[in-house]
């Protein structure tokens, strides 16, 4: 053997990795769907975009490093909520909705 895939053994291996690409995305999809079906799961990732500032500015007047490092935290918030309304915006719009309910009381 040479090192190179002939076209069919090629194509065969991308079959495999689309396939296992899929399953992978199957198997976050239900991870993120059991913690959202219960309100402690909600709570938590509630919770953790409000500690990343989600909804905040992250600039810091002369500070480029505070900025950046306030943007860093901003962007798991935003990915996490992303993800949240994309693939579930209902329990999106309850996790919001439940969230100012505690925020209001």
């Amino acid at each position: 053997m040479d090192g190179f895939l002939d076209r069919e053994e090629l194509e065969e291996r991308q079959t495999e990795q689309a396939e296992l690409a899929r399953l992978q995305r199957l198997e976050q999809l239900n991870d993120l769907r059991t913690v959202l079906n219960t309100v402690q799961g909600r709570r938590v990732l509630s919770r953790i975009m409000y500690i990343c500032h989600k909804d905040e500015q992250s600039f810091v007047p002369g500070a480029a490093d505070l900025t950046a490092f306030n943007e860093g935290s901003r962007r798991v918030g935003v990915e996490i909520s992303n993800w949240i309304r994309n693939d579930f915006p209902d329990l999106y719009i309850q996790l919001l909705s439940e969230n100012l309910k505690h925020v209001n009381s």
